[in-house]
Order: C-alpha cells, then sequence, then structure tokens
C-alpha cells in the first residue's frame, strides 16, 4: 500500500496554490481506479473499498473537507457514467 501513496504524492496537483489541501487529480484517480475494480457487483465494491481503505485515510479522509467532497463528487460522476 505505501507504493500506491509514494506513486499518488507524484501525480501533479492542478492547485497550483502552496497551501493546496489536496490533489483532486490524485482523489479521482485512485477512487476511479478502485471504483472500476469493484465494479462487478457490490460485493466486489465492497472488498475493493476494503482492501485499498488504508489509502482511503491517507489521501482523503485525513485531509481537510475539500478533499472528501472531491471524493464524493468522484464517487457520483462514477455511478452516474454507470447508471448506478
Amino acid at each position: 500500500m505505501d507504493e500506491i501513496i509514494v506513486i499518488l504524492r507524484t501525480v501533479p496537483n492542478p492547485l497550483d496554490d502552496d497551501e493546496a489541501t489536496h490533489n483532486p487529480i490524485a482523489i479521482d484517480v485512485f477512487s476511479q481506479t478502485v471504483f472500476m475494480l469493484g465494479s462487478k457487483s457490490i460485493s466486489h465494491c465492497q472488498t475493493a473499498i476494503a482492501k485499498y481503505q488504508s489509502v482511503f485515510k491517507v489521501c482523503v479522509l485525513k485531509l481537510f473537507k475539500f478533499a472528501l467532497i472531491w471524493f464524493v463528487l468522484t464517487l457520483i460522476r462514477f455511478c452516474n457514467l454507470w447508471n448506478i
């Protein structure tokens, strides 16, 4: 899991602000990848999220509320894309 976090930290941040609290592209890439892995069924999705829960905690939940909001927006876009 540490390798995933290192890779996500290398993703360029479109928020050029030095005080950026989150990286929306890294959140999108990771979240959509995990959702795609689990898109076969609800149980697959639960398993994928559980497997990568520690990365979600580091990349999304421990950051400010803006990162969590961005994650929820990513989830909504993914569900709309697949008509879930």
